[in-house]
């Protein structure tokens, strides 16, 4: 599988950067690995292992600012 990293999750496109939400889930911990998460166009960074109301609580807060 691809990491967040590699381009295969990357939107270049800067359109859908503002349309796709999306949640950087890794095993990354730096702020480097935050850092370039959202450069590469991720909304949210979140480091395993993860609390899963904290990523539900994210996955919604993302689900309100979609714009269709």
């Amino acid at each position: 599988m691809a990491s967040p990293s590699s381009g295969a999750f990357a939107r270049s496109d800067a359109e859908a950067k503002k349309n796709i939400p999306a949640v950087a889930l890794t095993a990354f911990v730096r702020n480097e690995d935050r850092t370039r998460a959202l450069v590469e166009g991720f909304n949210v960074h979140m480091a395993k292992p993860v609390e899963p109301t904290a990523l539900l609580k994210a996955v919604v807060e993302l689900a309100g600012q979609v714009r269709h």
